[in-house]
């Protein structure tokens, strides 16, 4: 049974997730103009070459890669191409795409991200690809999707900083300085506090052993 997704991978083009179990068929979809001349299928897993899974003439004439040999079967409509691939395996796992020809002009169909899941347990694809719709739930299936945690991730540590910074600003606004008198007020208080510590009962005396020695 396949399970397929749509979703957006970029401004222009459309690509599409197919989620297939080990040892179902996976059916990889090709639209075009009417007219065209013959189409490429193209296969290529994470971080390798491509790899051309088969080539299709106009006039019948069918070119397989070897691995795909006696696993691959074609519609031979080049309008709406659709290609099957039978019993598939983990190997199979990857990206599709057609590029059609009308001579020398060529152009590319949407792609088709496969995935292959255990005969028995839940799906779950843990590829970075950006969801838009539920996968129908038939069955039981996860969905993890790395851009979404990585989003969230940065939402929080702009936030946090923010309420760092916030808090600083805060903190900084209520701070008052301790401020020291100035030189003119603090020597005033010294002579003031000068005079205060000094005993009248004594300055009487001192004056009068002062008057006595003239």
């Amino acid at each position: 049974m396949e399970t397929e997704q749509m979703l957006v991978s970029g401004s222009d083009c459309q690509s599409r997730i197919l989620i297939v179990r080990i040892g179902e068929n996976a059916t990889i979809k090709c639209r075009s103009n009417a007219g065209q001349d013959g189409v490429y299928l193209y296969f290529q897993k994470k971080e390798t070459n491509t790899v051309t899974v088969l080539y299709y003439y106009k006039d019948g004439t069918l070119t397989l890669e070897d691995t795909f040999k006696d696993r691959v079967g074609i519609n031979k409509n080049l309008g709406d191409f659709s290609v099957v691939l039978s019993h598939v395996k983990t190997t199979d796992q990857g990206v599709y795409w057609c590029k059609f020809n009308k001579e020398d002009v060529y152009s590319d169909s949407e792609k088709t991200t496969l995935f292959i899941q255990p005969k028995t347990g839940k799906i779950c694809v843990t590829e970075n690809i950006p969801v838009t719709k539920n996968i129908p739930v038939t069955e039981e299936r996860c969905l993890f999707t790395v851009s979404w945690g990585v989003i969230c991730g940065q939402s929080v540590l702009i936030l946090l900083l923010v309420f760092i910074l916030v808090k600083l600003w805060h903190d900084r606004g209520n701070y008052t300085p301790k401020q020291q008198p100035s030189n003119g007020v603090y020597e005033d208080m010294r002579g003031h506090t000068k005079m205060a510590l000094q005993n009248p009962a004594y300055e009487s005396s001192q004056r009068c052993t002062r008057s006595d020695l003239i």
